[in-house]
């Protein structure tokens, strides 16, 4: 039995939730997206696969933002430089 135990903390912990995903493909094949995903990785994008959509394609993103215009101005950047099909996604729930 602790006889003085310590006093209780209570931390207020905001989730930073990413909305905004610069969409670089969607892939009908897992293997396919990974390969995507690997190769941005090594480009220096902060990638990820997002998941399946409802067209059960593996959306893989260049990178993924909180902010809207921050993911905008990327998006402008990676059209010029990477990829005129990359595309804006909004996920807000």
């Amino acid at each position: 039995m602790i006889s003085n135990p310590l006093p209780a903390i209570t931390l207020n912990v905001t989730k930073e939730i990413y909305n905004y995903h610069i969409i670089a493909g969607a892939f009908r094949a897992p293997e396919n997206a990974e390969k995507k995903l690997q190769s941005l990785l090594q480009k220096g994008y902060n990638a990820k696969i997002l998941g399946i959509n409802k067209w059960n394609l593996t959306e893989v993103a260049f990178e993924s933002f909180i902010d809207k215009n921050e993911a905008i101005n990327k998006l402008y950047q990676i059209k010029k430089t990477e990829s005129e099909d990359a595309w804006l996604l909004n996920k807000e729930y």
